[in-house]
């Protein structure tokens, strides 16, 4: 859903950021931005440049990416393994973006914030809109 992401102000990337976007569905944002997109999802539909795999092991190097996304992608029971992935392939002073269901995590928000930051993301912006949670991070 790259339309609940770009509702917010937070998506703005640079024209030469490499981006990945984990847990990408229909691979939505690579149609959306000129970057150059790395797309992850468990399935992987015929004719879509999206690789099918667990977005906790994905197959990118460490530090290669400058902005990682996670779109209405962090349901999994090991969700804080996606976000440890996520910080394992950004850049150093990389992004990292996350847009989840705002009745999930309304009243988790400050905790939410906490993982992030123990896994080593400075979380530089945090809002909800009428149905979604933004977060913008920073990998120090």
């Amino acid at each position: 859903m790259v339309r609940v992401i770009f509702e917010g102000p937070l998506l703005l990337f640079l024209p030469d950021w490499i981006v990945a976007d984990m847990g990408c569905g229909e691979n939505l944002l690579s149609k959306e931005i000129k970057n150059k997109v790395h797309a992850f999802d468990y399935v992987a539909k015929d004719g879509e440049d999206v690789v099918e795999c667990d977005i906790s092991n994905v197959p990118l190097e460490d530090n290669s990416m400058d902005a990682v996304v996670f779109s209405l992608s962090l349901m999994g029971s090991n969700s804080n393994d996606y976000l440890k992935e996520g910080f394992r392939i950004a850049k150093p002073y990389g992004r990292i973006f996350i847009a989840e269901p705002k009745k999930k995590q309304e009243e988790k928000k400050e905790d939410f914030i906490q993982i992030l930051e123990e896994i080593g993301f400075k979380v530089v912006d945090s809002k909800f809109s009428s149905n979604f949670l933004y977060i913008e991070g920073l990998k120090e």
